[in-house]
């Protein structure tokens, strides 16, 4: 009888350690489909650029501890992943051409400016809660849209060319409300765009440059390099006057006396009008050159 009562303890024990024991089932994962679109605002009238286009994107799903869940690259807008339901962060970064790898450190990611866009680089980073089904999820482009028009008013001035100084050459999408950098030679200059005539216009695509405002500035001639922050962006064009060549410098910023933000996803709109070398505008610099040849009365032989 006490072997009996014995062995029936033993049993009861093991059921005992079977059942603490037993795993949790693990949280089912469910299909998702989500469709990736650029911001429906529009920043275009005329493109140089196909503004809306999604030729690659990297996608990915963080968890709440920073893990990736989830990396895509590929072409297509629709993704199409299994995830187990929950709170995530979703990030996206389009147009860069390169798969960044599943393990990539986005935090410190970086895009190189370029002087000729085909598509623009576009981005995402937003909290979002996974469940199975269909949504979709809105990316923003990564650049200011600047569109100009140059007019010389005075019939005697012919425009010679045009550029953009003080872009940002790197951006980083996922560094929120990031700062600009304050060293110099982290700007470069565009291309130089040759002109003729008495008008032109064009585009250019540059990385966000939020530099401020000025509140002292009340007059736009004194929007100029003396008042202007250090790295501000700014229009560099060369015109000519008979023998004088004419140099305009014209800030960027959402007025054209005190702000000199240029801000992402935002299209601006200038038209200058160049009104001759005025030196009390100190937004124009002017400048005489002379070229002559002296060599018959300096020459010793063959030489000058």
């Amino acid at each position: 009888m006490k072997k009996l009562l014995f062995t029936l303890v033993i049993m009861l024990s093991l059921a005992a350690c079977s059942t603490d024991d037993t795993e949790q089932p693990a949280p089912q994962k469910v299909s998702v489909e989500m469709t990736v679109i650029p911001d429906t605002r529009a920043m275009v009238e005329s493109r140089a650029a196909d503004e809306s286009a999604i030729e690659d994107l990297n996608f990915y799903v963080v968890d709440k501890k920073g893990n990736t869940a989830v990396h895509l690259y590929q072409s297509s807008p629709m993704i199409r992943f299994e995830c187990v339901p929950g709170d995530y962060r979703v990030r996206i970064v389009a147009n860069i051409g390169r798969d960044l790898g599943k393990e990539a450190d986005l935090e410190n990611l970086t895009i190189d400016y370029e002087n000729d866009y085909q598509t623009l680089p576009m981005a995402c980073d937003e909290e979002r809660s996974i469940v199975a089904g269909a949504s979709s999820i809105e990316l923003k482009r990564c650049v200011a849209k600047v569109s100009y028009e140059i007019a010389a008013v005075p019939e005697d001035i012919e425009l010679k060319s045009v550029e953009l100084v003080s872009v940002p050459a790197k951006y980083a999408p996922f560094v929120a409300d990031a700062a600009p950098s304050e060293n110099p030679s982290d700007y470069m200059t565009t291309a130089q765009t040759l002109l003729t005539g008495r008008e032109a216009s064009g585009t250019y695509y540059l990385f966000p440059n939020p530099q401020g405002t000025n509140p002292a500035i009340t007059d736009q001639k004194d929007k100029n390099p003396e008042n202007a922050p250090e790295n501000a962006t700014y229009f560099l064009i060369r015109a000519s006057k008979g023998g004088e060549l004419l140099t305009y410098i014209v800030y960027l910023g959402a007025n054209n006396v005190s702000d000199f933000n240029v801000l992402a996803n935002r299209h601006y709109r200038m038209k200058i009008s160049l009104m001759g070398g005025n030196e009390t505008d100190t937004r124009v610099i002017a400048y005489t050159l002379k070229v002559y040849d002296d060599y018959e009365r300096y020459k010793y032989g063959d030489y000058c």
